[in-house]
Parts: C-alpha cells; sequence; structure tokens
C-alpha cells in the first residue's frame, strides 16, 4: 500500500485480487488470505494489525475493511496513532444509583465488637 494512498481502495483492491486467483483455481486458504490482506497495508496501521492478530478475530474481508477504514478516519482526526481492536462483548458499568451487591455500603455504621458473643462449639477433632 502506497502510504497516503485511500485505505478502501487499497483494501477493494486486495478483495478484489485474491477473489480473482480463487476464480483461477488458486484457492487460499482463508486465514492466509486474511494474512495477505493484512499484511499488505502501510506500516501506519502496524498497531492495528498486531492487535487484530493477537485478538485471533476472525471476520470476512469486507468487515476488516470497515475496521481498517475506521481506523484511518480515526487517524485523520488526529489522534495519538493508538489503535484497539476489540470484539463487542459484554460491558458492565456503574449506573448512577446502583447499590451494587449489597455487599458494602458506606452510609453504614461499623457493628462494634459484642464480647457476649462468643464462638460457641468450634472444631471438634476426629
Amino acid at each position: 500500500m502506497v502510504k497516503g494512498a485511500p485505505v478502501h481502495q487499497h483494501g477493494l483492491k486486495m478483495i478484489r485480487l485474491i477473489e480473482q486467483l480463487e476464480s483461477l483455481n488458486s484457492p487460499l486458504d482463508r486465514n492466509l488470505a486474511t494474512d495477505i490482506f493484512v499484511a499488505s497495508f502501510s506500516d501506519s496501521f502496524s498497531q492495528f494489525v498486531m492487535n487484530y492478530n493477537m485478538g485471533k478475530m476472525e471476520h470476512t474481508r469486507l468487515v476488516l475493511l470497515n475496521m481498517c477504514v475506521t481506523t484511518e478516519k480515526t487517524f485523520k482526526r488526529g489522534g495519538n496513532g493508538t489503535i484497539a481492536v476489540f470484539e463487542k462483548g459484554s460491558t458492565s458499568s456503574a449506573k448512577p444509583g446502583n447499590k451494587g451487591k449489597g455487599k458494602f455500603n458506606a452510609n453504614k455504621k461499623k457493628k462494634e465488637w459484642n464480647p457476649k458473643l462468643k464462638p460457641k462449639g468450634g472444631v471438634k477433632k476426629k
């Protein structure tokens, strides 16, 4: 990929070339085709490529192309150059007024130790 060239055009060209190989009875393994596709991007996408490979994600080439276009837009907006790629999963966030599981309440006073309450019985040895 020529540095500064639009990633969308380059990605479409790579998809077309991979499909052309498949039509010539030289099909590529899906992982190999994805690796060739990802490796064809310029060095500015190195962080994206590393995150993609480390996450062991499996996407179609078109979805991968859309992810690259989004990354390119982030670069153009003046991002710091670090892009993280994550699979969509469950999220957990604190909601206002959420008390959680009820194990901790900051407003409760600590219970003071009562000497009348002592352990009864205990563990017996065999």
